[in-house]
């Protein structure tokens, strides 16, 4: 009597992605003979470590978030809606991955819709937002603290 052949892993697919709804890759290994305990081992922390990298990568900013920053306006320092000049103190007005973003582009300056963002301040402190395209501002007004 033959023995009936014994099932093994042929293939493994390793997922991850970021929380809250970011992006999924995946990575898929084939076997084409039983892999051992090892080898399986290694494709599985090889596929996390190329996808932790790929979650690192820079991802677009959001003009949405950015804009619902409060920024203020330099004359009055009052809150300034969508389409207007501006200015933040971003470790305290919640800036940190706009800060980021700044610091990571050529001459730390970036440009995202209709702006150009640059640090200001003798510290750095300050992020300016200056329009540099033509935009219609909001009709609503600017949100209040």
């Amino acid at each position: 009597m033959s023995e009936k052949p014994r099932p093994y892993i042929s293939r493994l697919v390793v997922k991850a992605g970021k929380p809250n709804g970011g992006p999924e890759y995946s990575v898929e290994f084939t076997f084409p003979v039983a892999p051992t305990r090892d080898e399986f081992e290694d494709c599985r922390k090889a596929g996390l470590s190329a996808i932790r990298g790929w979650l690192k990568e820079k991802e677009p900013l959001d003009l949405a978030a950015v804009d619902a920053l409060p920024w203020k306006s330099y004359q009055t320092k009052e809150l300034v809606g969508s389409g207007h000049t501006g200015w933040i103190m971003w470790e305290k007005d919640g800036g940190g991955f706009l800060a980021k973003a700044i610091e990571e582009s050529p001459n730390k300056h970036l440009k995202l819709g209709p702006y150009e963002f640059s640090f200001s301040g003798r510290e750095g402190q300050f992020i300016s937002r200056k329009v540099v395209e033509p935009t219609e501002p909001e009709q609503t007004e600017p949100p209040k603290q």
